[in-house]
């Protein structure tokens, strides 16, 4: 079965060294995901919701939770993703969940996480 990862930044220390909490997948995640994905991808993407921007990506961060099977809390997801990384954050997660998409150098670093 194939599986995914997230890192999420638990602290930041005083020389920036930075502390990350690794999380992956579990080995089943029910088909149900990808419609509950597909639907909140169609909400976003055909710009006429009627839910705020704020709205739509608390429903992301709970998906997400969801999908690690509540490893980690939306709150520790919220602080733990850098701001820049947000959006590559939410689409590699949802590719993932939609085709089993991943890319060559995630493929290798769960490679790692998974010894």
């Amino acid at each position: 079965m194939k599986r995914n990862f997230i890192r999420l930044v638990k602290e930041v220390k005083s020389n920036d060294e930075v502390e990350f909490a690794t999380y992956v997948t579990p080995v089943f995640i029910s088909t149900d995901i990808v419609f509950e994905a597909a639907d909140i991808v169609a909400e976003i993407e055909s710009g006429k919701s009627k839910k705020t921007e704020r709205e739509l990506y608390e429903i992301m961060y709970e998906l997400i939770v969801r999908i690690y099977n509540n490893q980690f809390t939306v709150e520790e997801l919220r602080k733990g993703i850098s701001a820049p990384m947000l959006q590559d954050t939410f689409t590699e997660q949802i590719q993932f969940i939609a085709a089993g998409a991943m890319d060559d150098e995630r493929k290798k670093q769960l490679k790692e996480i998974l010894k």
